[in-house]
């Protein structure tokens, strides 16, 4: 009996050891293996198989995908999930969530807005180029809709790509950088009003406003068109109006009745300059020459306010003539400046709008206030403007100091300190 049980503990043994050594048998004698390598049931050379590994490899890729597809659905997506959309996407799904959240429509009556007039998508990746952004379709899309308006509608400007503007902090001072500016702008009219959408609104739970929870960084603009000037405006162009006109009034409701193209001191034209009174390069080079003539002043001392003129790498003359193109034209500079590649610490472009606020002072200096308080909030201080008007007054005790930045036309010079 004792023999018998010898025996089948032996043959027990023999069946256990060969039952672990058929896997190795499989593979190469020459691999080491491990009890709990998984890998040990396929042969050497399907375990390294290029093709299965690549396969694996787009398999654990698409479980990562729909997983942050699952998780924007549930949080909001972000500047990097919103750029893999398209435009059209981006659209659609802002769409989407304004007929889930009832942010606009005529239902149930307490809707924000009752039509919607359009849906624009910034691409721009900076606070600098949304606010260019947001200028420009002003000028080009929002206000060549129609001439009569639409007193309840609302314009969606959505920013998928601004990685800054998902904090919600800098979409809030986003739109204080456009309402400062819609102050002195003719074309919005006076009742103008921005409405925030984004993803953490006021950085509270979306149950609490759905309507207010959008999936990308938003700016809504409602405004009333000024209709009674929106009709004087001519058919073929809706943005530029008759400038004899606006010369003409500019002039009667101003004290000063003098045009800067009489020839008077040295930045006049000469008729041996070959220019077109009035042409861009007529008012540059009247610029210029005051600018050559007003370095020093009575006292021989530095003109401080021309202190960055070496410095500039640009001329541009502006056919603004209401705030909202003079805010879109420069804004565009000011973005170009702040991309452009420069190895010099401090560079900058100059401004010249001859045909806006070219009689009115305060309005000019009210419109490089607006630019200035944005700028030292979106680039840290680094970009900042210098102001020069026809009519411009020195308010300090040193009035001789006054002919310091009286340009023959409204002038700003943009200075960008890198360091």
């Amino acid at each position: 009996m004792k023999q018998k049980v010898i025996l089948c503990t032996l043959c027990s043994s023999v069946l256990v050891s060969y039952a672990f050594y058929l896997p190795y048998q499989r593979s190469k004698p020459s691999e080491l293996r491990y009890f709990d390598d998984a890998s040990r049931y396929s042969p050497i050379d399907e375990w390294l198989d290029q093709e299965a590994y690549t396969q694996r490899q787009m398999e654990a890729k698409a479980s990562v995908d729909k997983m942050e597809m699952i998780k924007s659905r549930i949080i909001g997506y972000n500047a990097a999930s919103a750029s893999q959309l398209t435009r059209k996407e981006v659209k659609k799904k802002t769409r989407d969530w304004i007929k889930k959240s009832g942010t606009i429509g005529q239902m149930e009556g307490t809707e924000l807005f009752e039509n919607l007039a359009g849906i624009k998508v910034c691409r721009e990746s900076d606070i600098v180029g949304c606010i260019a952004y947001f200028w420009r379709i002003i000028v080009k899309d929002i206000l060549q809709v129609d001439r009569d308006g639409r007193d309840h509608s609302v314009y969606m400007v959505v920013f998928p790509n601004c990685k800054a503007l998902y904090t919600y902090d800098n979409l809030k001072l986003l739109n204080q950088a456009i309402t400062l500016g819609s102050e002195i702008c003719m074309y919005l009219g006076s009742e103008v009003s921005l409405t925030l959408f984004h993803p953490s609104y006021k950085n509270s739970p979306k149950m609490f406003s759905p309507e207010r929870h959008s999936p990308f960084p938003t700016s809504g603009v409602q405004f009333r068109p000024n209709k009674n000037l929106m009709r004087e405006l001519p058919k073929d162009n809706t943005l530029y109006v008759d400038k004899q006109r606006i010369y003409l009034e500019r002039i009667f409701n101003s004290a000063a009745g003098s045009s800067p193209f009489e020839e008077t001191g040295s930045a006049s034209l000469k008729k041996e300059d070959n220019l077109n009174i009035g042409t861009p390069d007529a008012i540059i080079k009247m610029t210029q020459e005051w600018l050559d003539d007003n370095k020093y002043i009575e006292n021989k001392d530095a003109n401080q306010a021309l202190k960055y003129m070496e410095t500039t790498s640009g001329w541009f003359v502006s056919k603004a003539i209401m705030a909202e193109e003079a805010y879109a034209d420069v804004w565009g500079i000011i973005y170009q400046l702040l991309k452009q590649p420069s190895e010099q610490d401090v560079i900058s472009a100059i401004l010249v709008a001859p045909s806006f606020s070219l009689y009115n002072a305060v309005e000019w200096r009210k419109f490089a206030i607006t630019i200035n308080a944005a700028l030292k909030r979106t680039t840290e201080g680094k970009m900042k403007l210098e102001l020069f008007h026809p009519e411009f007054v020195y308010a300090g005790k040193n009035r001789k100091c006054k002919d310091r930045r009286t340009t023959p036309f409204p002038t700003l010079q943009i200075i960008f300190q890198r360091c």
